[in-house]
This record gives structure tokens, C-alpha cells and sequence, in this order.
């Protein structure tokens, strides 16, 4: 189990951090859709007034539903009357357009293995206890090459495939159409946990959380059984709020 370094706080906020360093065994594909339509049906899901208030309380910032949308809109070039494809997230200003995955697409996951190992654990509610407590950083995480360099999966390193669209299924109880996919084979994705101090969290709930992810798979092809990956949880540290915003 990994040691926590402790540091003195005067009794100020501080979060626990953990380098996380995931390795996907097969290929990752992208699950965020190119459409205005597709955009606007995946962020129905919004987090519920506690969570919010949570959220800001523990200093995380609250991005205005409009903006974010815009955002979503922006990373994913979504035009009007473009094909339900589902495609990875890029910064607009980027020269290189480096394919990225949100710090949610970690955080929902977590969410789900939580949901799942809940009872397990003893801990009624862990979903939404993690989105209240766990953050991830940077908030743009690259698709690393398989070989662990510096570089990133750029332009025609990304693939294409054609699936059935979830965002079909899930509107019309079936599927009705059919869009392509874009996916990464074997990236490893480098990225820190951060935790707000609470007796829930524990080293060895961090690590059932990333065995229960890791049988289910990340991405748009769980259902088919990719996304699997192995994962290195590093050594518990701590750092104050600024020092977490920075990351």
C-alpha cells in the first residue's frame, strides 16, 4: 500500500494527490459526438444543486451551462448536419490538434466503478461521494504513444471505425443509424488524482476503484469489450488548493 506524506496545514484545505498513470490494451475510442444535437443531449446530464454546491465549496470552478457548451462545441468542430460520429476533443489554439479526453471522462468513470463496488465497500452513496471529493488534473489529458515518449497521436494516427451510435439507442430504443468512430490504438494516459481529505478515502478504495475501471473498460467500445487498461497508482501526497489548481 503506498505511504502518505504528510505535511503540516495549519488546518487549512489541502487535497490528497496521486500520479495516475493508465495504459490502455487495445484501442480507445472517442465518445464525444460532432454534432450540435449529439452535444446538447450528452450534457443533459448535469450534476445535481448538491453536487454543485459541493463542488464549490471545495473551490473547484462552476462553468456556466451556455459556456460549456460553446466549449464542447468548439473542441469538437460539432457543425450542424454532420454524421453522429463520435470524435476526441482538441484545443482550438493548438497547432498540433493533439487529441485529448476531459478530466470527467475520468471522473465518470471512476463515478461508475464507485456505483458498482458500493456495496462492496460498505459505502452507500460512493458515486456521488466521488463526484463531491475526487478531481483530476490537467483538465485536458493527451493520448501518450504506446512507447511512454513526449510525443502525442496526432492527425492520421487516429483511426476511424463505423459502430452503432449510442446516442441512436439511447433516443430511440434502437438503432436506427449508424456513425463512425474515432479511436486510438494502446494510448497511456498520464493524469493526478486529487482528493478531498475525508476517513472515506483510503489508498486501497482508490486502487479497488481502478480494478473495477479497469475489467469494464474506458470509452465508447465497453460494450464491446475494449478500453481495458492496466495502471500504476503512484505514491499519496499533499498539496494546498493553489498548488492543485496549478496542476
Amino acid at each position: 500500500m503506498p505511504r502518505t506524506k504528510r505535511i503540516d496545514t495549519g488546518g487549512r484545505l489541502y487535497f490528497h494527490k496521486v500520479e495516475v498513470e493508465l495504459r490502455v490494451t487495445g484501442p480507445l475510442h472517442a465518445t464525444s459526438p460532432q454534432n450540435p444535437e449529439g452535444v446538447a443531449y450528452m450534457l443533459k446530464n448535469q450534476p445535481t444543486p448538491a453536487v454543485l454546491a459541493a463542488r464549490q465549496e471545495a473551490g473547484a470552478p462552476i462553468i456556466p451551462m451556455n459556456d460549456l457548451a460553446q466549449q464542447v462545441l468548439d473542441e469538437t468542430g460539432a457543425e450542424e448536419g454532420k454524421e453522429a460520429m463520435a470524435v476526441f476533443r482538441r484545443l482550438p489554439k493548438d497547432p498540433d490538434q493533439r487529441p485529448f479526453v476531459h478530466e470527467n471522462f475520468i471522473i465518470g468513470h471512476l463515478r461508475d466503478a464507485g456505483e458498482a463496488i458500493a456495496r462492496e465497500k460498505g459505502i452507500w452513496g460512493l458515486h456521488s461521494f466521488i463526484s463531491r471529493t475526487l478531481f483530476v488534473r490537467p483538465k485536458a489529458i493527451n493520448l501518450g504513444k504506446p512507447d511512454g515518449g513526449s510525443g502525442y497521436y496526432i492527425g492520421s494516427e487516429v483511426l476511424v471505425e463505423v459502430w452503432p451510435t449510442h446516442f441512436d439507442i439511447y433516443r430511440m430504443g434502437r438503432v436506427s443509424s449508424f456513425r463512425r468512430a474515432e479511436y486510438v490504438e494502446s494510448p497511456i494516459l498520464h493524469f493526478s488524482i486529487l482528493l478531498t481529505p475525508d476517513p472515506k478515502w483510503t489508498p486501497d478504495l482508490l486502487e479497488d476503484l481502478f480494478y473495477q475501471g479497469s475489467m469494464r473498460g474506458l470509452g465508447g467500445g465497453r460494450g464491446r469489450r475494449m478500453g481495458n487498461y492496466t495502471f500504476t497508482l503512484g505514491e499519496w501526497g499533499q498539496v494546498s488548493p493553489r498548488e492543485a489548481w496549478n496542476l
